[in-house]
């Protein structure tokens, strides 16, 4: 691993507190929405809005900003302290939006700083450091002395090697373990829980992982041209390649999936079972159903693509979405996207084709919590809308990207929309405010069946803005 650079860019833009917190109501058809805006931060000169993340709860949100020739973060709101640089992507919000670090430099010294507290000083971190446990608990991240690599969890530092792999240590979803890629000389092997695995002369991009109940766990290794699959300690079959980012676990962790290349044979090989050939197998779109029963993905065979659903192929098309497939929360529906007829674009719910748009959404299908509803952003000419249950609804200049959800009830469905130079929120149809935007990664967030969240840029700052759902 290579030293990682210090963060160098530069851009122009300011948050302002608003003066006070502002109320209002708007009442269309029977439906009214109440929303209350809270500031959140002053100005920053020098702020960049490329460094800009948000925390997952959808409250909290972070940016570096230059002083001159030197670098801080801002944290909701509040600027912490001046740095020769700020590492590039390092900034991270735990999962549970609790906690925030990132890594930052002084000098020729690294250092992560976690909750405002900076660590020792490194010759070199990870570029993707630090790594947060699902629950918020532990942190881990790679650091260089001299030539050395190491892992350090929880300020305890691990064995030294030539280097760490690429994705950084990865934590299990209970928190409990830890896994990272590693070099000795020209040998990669995985360490898991502080234990060495067979040396490989490479690891594949992604891998290890862990299973959904932290008790598994997979890699992909290579020995001289000959790829395998790690699972459980126990090397699977050889193949020419194993599609990058194809090995995954079902939810309910008994189940296991990826393609695997044999001459030009692209198949998919899911319970050990190897599958038809195709020319190309879709980059992630192997996929389980949440209910672990059904598994899905995309495949390629000549000038004709498909969807491939428990074994069975759809008919083909000239091309799929991006999207690859998507299941319902029950299992029971999917849902796709397809190029159809003069490049129009349509919506494929089980098995049924809706009608053709200019363009749909890149966030794709969504389903509601009680899997009977649908939803997905379109275009047609220039104007987006919002498709619910297959009904068209009003035409916007743009709509937020992946900024659609349904309310826990499945009864609402909110969105972001642009008219003009102003954006709003909807819900059902009604629209509410007028901002200049929203913060680049928030999104809609529901705290109840009535009750949003998000955050949204007035033009002179930034500003939590709740709405509540009233009929």
């Amino acid at each position: 691993m290579k030293k990682s650079p210090i963060a160098v860019i530069l851009f122009t833009a300011a948050l302002t507190v608003l003066a006070a917190p502002a109320f209002s109501a708007e009442v269309v058809e029977g439906l009214r929405l109440t929303r209350q805006e809270k500031p959140l931060g002053p100005d920053h000169a020098g702020a960049s809005w490329r460094t800009l993340v948000v925390s997952k709860d959808n409250r909290r949100f972070a940016y570096a900003a230059t002083e001159g020739e030197q670098w801080r973060v801002v944290l909701d709101g509040q600027a912490g302290p001046l740095y020769v640089g700020i590492g590039r992507n390092s900034m991270r919000f735990s999962a549970d939006s609790r906690r925030f670090g990132y890594w930052a430099g002084r000098g020729d010294r690294r250092f992560t700083v976690i909750d405002g507290k900076e660590g020792p000083g490194y010759d070199g971190l990870g570029g993707g450091d630090p790594v947060f446990s699902a629950d918020g608990r532990r942190v881990a991240h790679a650091a260089k002395r001299g030539e050395q690599w190491f892992v350090v969890v929880d300020g305890r530092e691990g064995q030294g090697y030539d280097a760490i792999g690429g994705d950084d240590p990865v934590f299990s979803p209970d928190g409990q373990r830890v896994a990272y890629a590693a070099r000795r000389g020209s040998k990669w092997l995985v360490v898991v829980d502080g234990k060495e695995g067979p040396e490989y002369d490479g690891i594949g991009d992604g891998t290890p992982f862990f299973s959904p109940d932290s008790k598994r766990v997979a890699y992909v290794g290579r020995r001289g041209d000959v790829w395998h699959t790690v699972i459980d300690g126990q090397e699977g079959p050889g193949y020419a390649g194993i599609g990058q980012g194809s090995l995954v676990f079902s939810p309910d962790n008994q189940r296991v999936a990826y393609w695997g290349r044999r001459d030009e044979c692209r198949a998919a090989i899911i319970d050990g079972f190897h599958g038809p050939c195709y020319d190309n197998i879709g980059a992630r779109s192997l996929t389980f159903s949440p209910d672990s029963k059904r598994v899905a993905y995309a495949a390629r065979r000549g000038e004709q693509q498909f969807v491939v659903i428990d074994g069975e192929q759809s008919k083909p098309y000239a091309r799929l979405g991006t999207t690859g497939v998507r299941f319902s929360p029950d299992s029971r529906h999917y849902a796709f996207t397809i190029e159809v007829a003069e490049g129009k674009r349509a919506v494929v719910i089980d098995g049924k084709e809706g009608v053709g748009y200019d363009s749909i959404g890149s966030t794709g299908v969504i389903f509601s919590p009680d899997s009977q509803r649908h939803a997905y952003s379109a275009r047609r000419g220039e104007q987006w809308l919002i498709v619910v249950d297959g009904r068209d609804g009003t035409g916007y200049d743009g709509v937020g990207k992946g900024a659609y959800a349904f309310s826990p009830d499945s009864r609402h469905i909110a969105w972001q929309a642009r008219r003009g130079q102003e954006w709003r929120i909807v819900v059902d149809g009604v629209e509410a405010g007028s901002y200049k935007g929203f913060l680049n990664g928030s999104t809609l967030v529901f705290d109840s069946p009535t009750r949003f969240h998000t955050i949204v840029d007035t033009g002179g700052g930034s500003a939590l803005v709740e709405v509540e759902i009233v009929r």
